[in-house]
């Protein structure tokens, strides 16, 4: 299986997720191996992974279970970077994909917690959309030093774009975050690409949930972004 890489995401320390598209049947993929991914995947430790590449698997197998349908058995030895697309073909690419809004997660996402959404464990329609932005938004570091976007009124979420952190991919870097505030400044289509977490519960009586986050923001103003830009790209 080829999957065109559109989400790359920080997770615990050491680790990471990803998140692409099938080039052969236009569906939303997850490599998964029955644990999670180590960070020397991603294409600056000599990993395949990074925005914009296509990534052969090698042999898969559907593990997907409700909402996360998209997931697919993997082993990492054998996945091998094969191409690397054009930012302007990518973004045609993400248009073919995009949901009209978050209603795609089914209607099992409902408001959560502080100005969040999630579903229950092992219930909703797909755990992977990917939609346009409706309104304008920055992004921010909150006062606990975590990376968060602000989408509306009610909706405040943690941004895990690994290309927005610094090389321990848990500090929020932020001469990315003011480049990218400076990028959607000037305007231009922008899509979102949104995920839910592995369930996990908030409070010890609490049931697990999965929660919603904003994975990765693509950009028409500058298509080319990936994880290995040099320093000097990073200037609104």
């Amino acid at each position: 299986m080829r999957i065109l890489i559109t989400d790359l995401t920080r997770m615990a320390q050491g680790y990471i997720c990803v998140a692409g598209i099938d080039v052969e049947t236009g569906r939303r993929v997850r490599p998964v191996i029955g644990e999670r991914l180590p960070a020397n995947l991603v294409s600056t430790r000599g990993g395949p992974f990074d925005v914009r590449r296509v990534v052969d698997l090698g042999e898969c197998r559907p593990e997907g279970v409700p909402p996360e349908v998209e997931d697919v058995r993997f082993d990492p030895a054998t996945a091998k970077h094969v191409q690397t697309i054009t930012g302007p073909a990518f973004f045609s690419r993400l248009q073919t994909v995009a949901m009209d809004g978050l209603a795609a997660f089914g209607p099992s996402l409902v408001p959560m917690g502080n100005n969040g959404r999630a579903t229950p464990e092992r219930v909703g329609l797909r755990s992977l959309v990917i939609t346009w932005a409706k309104v304008p938004f920055r992004v921010y570091v909150s006062s606990r030093g975590t990376l968060r976007v602000r989408l509306a009124d009610d909706l405040d979420l943690s941004v895990t774009d690994i290309r927005l952190y610094q090389d321990d991919f848990q500090t929020p870097d932020p001469v990315k975050v003011r480049w990218l505030n400076g990028q959607l400044a000037r305007g231009g289509e922008v899509y979102l690409s949104y995920g839910l977490s592995r369930p996990f519960r908030r409070s010890a009586d609490d049931r697990p949930h999965h929660w919603l986050q904003l994975n990765n923001i693509h950009l028409e103003v500058a298509p080319d972004w990936q994880l290995r830009w040099p320093r000097e790209r990073y200037r609104p």
